[in-house]
């Protein structure tokens, strides 16, 4: 699989989730903010909040929705209001490959 990098990518969620959820819902227009992916190709998005942070690997996005694999990089699955911050960041994954 080919990890694929983009600068400054910020969005928000528009619903809440919970720590099972694989499917992020972004607020209208957010998602064209991040990558369009093909096959093989996927990037990890960092969420966050006052409170939490996790990663998740995102193999899969349509419009404002991202599919994710929750709990990467030694990071916990976790629920996330509304209004979360999801970004694209450097982790250590993304730079050992």
């Amino acid at each position: 699989m080919l990890i694929v990098l983009k600068n400054n990518t910020v969005g928000y969620l528009a619903l809440p989730i919970s720590a099972s959820d694989v499917g992020l819902a972004l607020r209208v227009g957010d998602g064209a903010q991040f990558p369009t992916l093909s096959a093989g190709q996927f990037f990890y998005v960092t969420l966050s909040n006052s409170v939490d942070m996790e990663i998740m690997k995102c193999t899969a996005r349509s419009g404002d929705s991202l599919m994710v694999t929750r709990a990467q990089e030694s990071t916990t699955a976790r629920s996330f209001p509304a209004g979360s911050k999801v970004e694209i960041r450097v982790t250590a994954q993304s730079i050992s490959r």
